[in-house]
């Protein structure tokens, strides 16, 4: 028997489901968590409304990590001319991502933004990040 259960955070903006089961996806993990962020831009350009230690937190346990985080890398989006307030905005994330083993699973330089025409140029906003428990699960 499969369970799914929304963990209530008090946000509007974080959305988390908790799965759990004998066994999911073919694989010994019993608990899984996904965690839907959407962040926008904070008092000032370079911080957003989600901080990098509730989108990304430490766990033993498989995690999903999805959203529109507001936020431009050169990781997502090689092709891209950032700018220093870009990067500073995305340093806290990627670092925090990089520490607790993280893996972006966006394919880098493919955009998740297409703006109306004229308006903006297209760009890597949504990322989904998998915490080391899951990373054997996108090996393709």
């Amino acid at each position: 028997m499969t369970t799914i259960t929304p963990i209530f955070t008090g946000r509007s903006d974080i959305a988390t489901l908790e799965i759990t089961a004998p066994s999911l996806f073919g694989t010994p993990m019993k608990r899984f968590h996904i965690i839907n962020c959407y962040s926008v831009w904070g008092k000032t350009i370079t911080e957003r409304t989600i901080a990098p230690t509730l989108a990304l937190p430490f766990s033993s346990f498989s995690i999903l990590v999805v959203g529109d985080f507001n936020i431009h890398h050169l990781s997502a989006d090689p092709l891209r001319k950032h700018n220093s307030s870009e990067l500073k905005a995305s340093f806290p994330y990627f670092s925090r991502a990089a520490e607790y083993g993280y893996t972006l699973l966006n394919i880098p330089g493919v955009h998740t933004r297409f703006p109306l025409p004229g308006s903006s140029r297209s760009s890597v906003l949504d990322l989904a990040f998998a915490s080391p428990a899951l990373v054997p699960s996108f090996q393709e």
